[in-house]
């Protein structure tokens, strides 16, 4: 004997096709079908709890015998589906109430299952469509009959449906009309599931309008009902409903708790799509906690049974999240490539809330990669539909992100216009949470623009609010983070308010498990401290900073305590006291090898190395920068290879140790040319060049002095070219080869005159005109000189004309010229004498003597003479 799956009446497998006593289909499914797919059976397991479900409320109000014999009627037969219509609208087939298809997975009156089957309708076996004809006709006929026996049964349904439309389109207090009158209703009928739905609903828009002790109460009772009822499905949702609340609170530990306890009754009553829900969620607290690669892993779980289920509704919401957790470790291609495939989804199963919902996030992509212009397109478009479907919030939370946008386009005035528009809404709306989400941005946009008092008053203002209504990570960051990064730009005497904020700030997310927003804590915390270190007030950084290392001491937060030693050995490195900088950055590196942490170990022997370098312990730096090659060699960290190997051949150029110096330029030079960075390679080669001249090489001066003007020239930098042109000529000249050091040094003035850098400019046609000089050419070497002087005297530089007149001066000598040498003579004699340059104010006075004395004017000449001796 077995029993039906709907009533518990015994029958005899195979003999009837019908339960006498209900009138359920117990046809099996015929063998020749093979295995039937677990989805199939899946479905069809939730339409048998429906059925038994509404049997049970149903039977005493109806009589059983009418029923068997309504089934047979025409009436109810079911009419071939609209294809055209399921990508629209349809009508739900048991109540007939309207539904998109994609947006919904149950009927919002009757409760039916309208999800789609996993196979195209074209594919299901022609015994599992009769199977589902022989429920839907069965189903209708029940919900038929037991609505019509009470005219309040139908108003309970509408105020619930009118409910779910209003609450939709965040018409929150029309919302709650509904649901209070069915409420009502339902308690008035004993109707205890549609009591506990009602209740859930209102729980909802409390948690909406941030109002979350109401709602904990409202779920609190609903959950109650359940539990009495024994509906393991309801207790299910409403625990995820008390998840996100605690979610909103910032309370992710029972947030936790709650979306584990609905995934085990998930699990228990075989439903996927909760149990996907339910994972989902888990990811989403991860992603708040910084825990992204579990949170990666929680979101790929529920998208492999949303897929396995064809619930393309879930999918999309999945790839949604998934998006919103590569946002987060800053991966934003792959997070607009996730972003994407949701949106194609979300348009095919017409779901517009959905897909301005993956728009919206593809701007937030954009607005990210600083591509603001793109972001504001796609934040239109979803501004758009937010609008067009009457989302109220979801408009305030476009607006939000537009006046974001505006705001990193330093367009200031539209930024706060979209701001105070989306403040408007949510306040309309009772939004509290929405309300502080606008105050905090309306502030970041005074403090971009410097006024920090009216930046500290809007996130005070937020601050309050957060507090109000629990949300502890918003407080962290738009209250206590952002009033006291503006108390920090407004001078020294609100430096200790502001170091108390922040402090209290980072304390709020430690304790959360939020490391996202630490970070920016952290580094704001350091700029403060770096602010000492501006004004040279280096006591008081230190102060500062051992503050700071004690306050993460009390707070057991090793990690941030390792960079706060970086931030006072980095004070101490500031003072030019070395030795004292080592100790905390030995404790840096202690740390990171016991958090095994290679970022920051990498850091702490940069600095190492540093801090033996300038206190003249070169042995000692090479060795920590060989330490740090060695890890970041490892870790594949290519741009501190290249560091390392820059660090590296200064010491060892330093030590005179030129072929190891050499040496490890050039492998400095690879790295950057497998890094592509041309620019790079090019400064490169040009101070490679700078070590060959020095060491008096110049062939290979002269080699890597063209492949750096070969570069900037294709990289269009004018004076990165010059320069390579100014050493060439010097380099030329020095090999004694002087038409090719003119050529490079023309090159080089005429370019240093077109990008108006004047001293390079003077010192060109300073050394052309030497070079003139030098090869006879006196007319050609005064224009140069004279130019030189021009550019001196422009520049100020008292050295520089000092020299050039003093250089006009002999020029004018060999020209025959003798009282402009004269003048230039005496010109170049006072400079010097005014620079203290004794030595070549004594060269002067004794070039003037032998001019006056050649011009018989004995007693200047004795008098310049005299100077000259002196």
């Amino acid at each position: 004997m077995a029993h039906c799956a709907v009533c518990s009446s015994e029958y005899i497998e195979g003999q009837v096709e019908r339960c006498s006593t209900c009138g359920w289909d117990l046809t099996a499914y015929p063998l020749s079908l093979g295995e039937i797919p677990e989805a199939i059976l899946h479905k069809q397991i939730i339409k048998q709890t429906w059925a038994r479900n509404l049997w049970l409320k149903s039977q005493a109000q109806i009589n059983t015998a009418t029923f068997r014999q309504n089934l047979e009627s025409p009436q109810f037969q079911l009419k071939p589906t609209n294809q055209q219509q399921l990508q629209t609208q349809a009508d739900c087939p048991v109540c007939q109430t309207v539904y998109v298809p994609g947006q919904v997975d149950r009927c919002s009156t009757c409760d039916w299952d309208l999800t789609k089957y996993p196979l195209l309708f074209g594919q299901i076996p022609a015994e599992i469509i009769q199977k589902e004809r022989a429920s839907l006709i069965w189903a209708r006929e029940l919900w038929a009959l037991s609505q019509a026996q009470s005219p309040l049964r139908r108003e309970l349904s509408n105020c619930i449906e009118l409910g779910n439309i209003l609450f939709n389109r965040s018409q929150y207090v029309q919302a709650r009309e509904h649901y209070e009158r069915g409420l009502e209703i339902a308690q008035q009928l004993e109707n205890r599931e549609r009591e506990a739905t009602a209740l859930n609903y209102l729980g909802n828009i409390c948690l909406n309008l941030a109002q979350y002790s109401q709602a904990s109460e409202l779920y609190q009772q609903s959950l109650s009902i359940y539990q009495q009822i024994s509906d393991r499905l309801g207790q299910a949702n409403v625990l995820i409903c008390l998840g996100i609340l605690n979610r909103n609170r910032s309370d992710l530990q029972n947030a936790s708790r709650l979306y584990e306890q609905a995934l085990a009754i998930y699990r228990e009553i075989g439903n996927r799509l909760g149990e996907a829900d339910s994972i989902s969620k888990l990811g989403e607290v991860c992603d708040v906690l910084s825990q992204f690669q579990k949170a990666i892993e929680f979101q790929e779980s529920a998208l492999a049974i949303y897929r396995e289920l064809q619930n393309r509704s879930g999918e999309a919401g999945c790839l949604y999240a998934l998006g919103g957790v590569y946002q987060s470790i800053s991966q934003f291609k792959k997070a607009i490539e996730l972003y994407e495939q949701g949106l194609v989804i979300r348009r095919e199963t017409g779901n517009r809330s959905g897909e301005a919902n993956c728009i919206l996030g593809l701007g937030n992509a954009y607005n990210s990669l600083n591509q603001y212009q793109k972001a504001i397109e796609y934040l239109q478009q979803a501004l758009a539909i937010k609008r067009e479907i009457g989302d109220r919030i979801g408009e305030a939370y476009c607006l939000i992100s537009l006046g974001d946008s505006f705001k990193c386009l330093n367009q200031y005035l539209t930024a706060t216009e979209y701001q105070e528009r989306a403040l408007a809404i949510v306040r309309e709306l009772g939004d509290r949470s929405g309300e502080a989400v606008s105050l905090g941005h309306l502030s970041s946009i005074e403090f971009a623009q410097e006024r920090y008092e009216r930046s500290l008053e809007l996130s005070q203002q937020a601050l309050t609010i957060f507090q109000e209504i629990g949300n502890l990570l918003m407080a962290a960051y738009f209250g206590y983070y952002c009033s006291g990064r503006a108390l920090a730009r407004m001078g020294w005497s609100r430096r200790r308010e502001a170091r108390e904020l922040l402090q209290q700030a980072y304390r709020l997310l430690w304790s959360i498990g939020n490391k996202n927003y630490i970070q920016n804590v952290r580094n704001e915390l350091a700029g403060l401290g770096g602010s000492y270190v501006a004004e040279q007030q280096f006591e008081d950084a230190i102060t500062f900073h051992q503050q700071q290392i004690k306050f993460l001491q009390e707070l057991g937060d090793e990690s941030s305590l390792g960079w706060a030693f970086q931030e006072l050995g980095k004070v101490y490195f500031n003072q030019g006291n070395y030795q004292s900088a080592i100790e905390p950055h030995t404790k840096m590196l202690e740390i990171a090898q016991r958090l095994e942490d290679s970022a920051m170990e990498n850091v702490a022997l940069a600095w190492l190395g540093c801090d033996y370098r300038q206190g003249e312990q070169l042995q000692s730096a090479i060795n920590w920068f060989q330490r740090r090659l060695t890890l970041v060699q490892n870790i594949k960290d290519r741009s501190a290879l290249r560091e390392t190997l820059g660090w590296m051949a200064a010491v060892y150029q330093q030590l005179g140790q030129n072929d190891q110096a050499a040496r490890y330029y050039n492998e400095q030079i690879g790295v950057i040319r497998d890094l592509g960075d041309q620019s790079g390679e090019q400064n490169a080669l040009y101070d490679l060049g700078r070590f060959y001249f020095n060491l008096a090489q110049y062939q290979p001066a002269i080699e890597c002095f063209s492949n750096a003007f070969a570069l900037a020239q294709q990289l269009g930098q004018k004076n990165e070219t010059a320069n390579a042109c100014y050493m060439l000529g010097q380099t030329y000249r020095k090999l004694g080869q002087l038409s090719e050091a003119l050529s490079n040094y023309h090159q080089a003035e005429a370019l240093y005159t077109e990008v108006e850098n004047h001293n390079w400019a003077r010192s060109s046609s300073y050394e052309l005109g030497d070079l003139y000089f030098d090869q006879g050419q006196y007319t050609q070497a005064l224009n140069y000189f004279n130019q030189a002087m021009n550019f001196a005297e422009k520049l100020e530089d008292k050295s520089n004309c000092a020299n050039t007149h003093y250089m006009l001066g002999k020029t004018y000598q060999k020209l025959g010229q003798v009282a402009e040498a004269i003048s230039s003579y005496r010109q170049a004699e006072v400079l010097y004498t005014e620079l203290e340059n004794h030595n070549w104010a004594r060269r002067s006075s004794y070039e003037l003597g032998c001019l006056c004395y050649d011009k018989s004017q004995y007693t200047s000449a004795t008098n310049f003479f005299t100077k000259a001796l002196k």
